[in-house]
């Protein structure tokens, strides 16, 4: 192999390592810039923040701190349920007010998108991962 072909594939080599790295770099910072918005959305995980930023507690307040720890969960789970309900009814709406405005192709398209979307809301939460649930 001639010098120029080895110093060209080094070359290609840096740049390929170079992109995983940022790659790889730039999910983990991203992950870690929205983990605070990403726990609001799972109640679970929300909860054992909190958990873990009260820390150890005496025993006679730890059932009252997990009861309202509780407590909140539900009360989060509910209102993802409700909220989750009305985005599909609005979702319907879209879809019957631009129905008749549509081509049937574009019918077709607008319909994928909302199964899409509505396949992704069905995701659910993601479930805990890590520590005892309480």
């Amino acid at each position: 192999m001639s010098s120029r072909a080895r110093v060209a594939a080094i070359l290609i080599a840096t740049l390929v390592l170079g992109m995983v790295v940022g790659a790889l770099g730039h999910s983990v910072y991203q992950r870690h810039r929205f983990r605070d918005a990403l726990s609001l959305a799972r109640p679970a995980l929300f909860t054992a923040g909190i958990r873990r930023a009260i820390g150890p507690v005496e025993e006679d307040r730890r059932e009252r701190i997990a009861e309202v720890l509780r407590r909140i969960d539900e009360r989060m789970r509910a209102n993802r349920i409700a909220r989750d309900g009305e985005r599909r009814a609005q979702l319907d709406s879209i879809r019957a007010a631009l129905h008749p405005l549509l081509t049937d192709e574009e019918r077709r398209r607008v319909q994928r998108r909302l199964e899409r979307h509505k396949r992704w809301m069905k995701r659910g939460p993601v479930p805990h991962r890590g520590g005892k649930r309480h």
